[in-house]
């Protein structure tokens, strides 16, 4: 059994369904090309930070980042 594998089966269930939420984000995240962007692309910066403190009792991190990824492609979109 990998390393992974061992760790993911130490998990609680609600965890287990969480690391693989996050997993599936990863994933689009590499097939979209997102991945590709370096910390130190010119323009980006973390001016957002804490933006969206009043919504972590409401969701959790994965759900908030899926969340925002519907958000941008909304935007791209129109």
């Amino acid at each position: 059994m990998s390393v992974i594998e061992e760790k993911f089966q130490r998990l609680t269930p609600e965890r287990q369904r969480e690391l693989l939420d996050f997993a599936e984000f990863l994933e689009y995240k590499e097939q979209s090309g997102e991945l590709q962007i370096a910390e130190d692309t010119p323009g980006f910066n973390f001016s957002w930070r804490g933006a969206l403190a009043h919504l972590k009792d409401q969701y959790t991190s994965v759900e908030l980042q899926k969340k925002a990824m519907e958000w941008r492609d909304n935007d791209a979109s129109r």
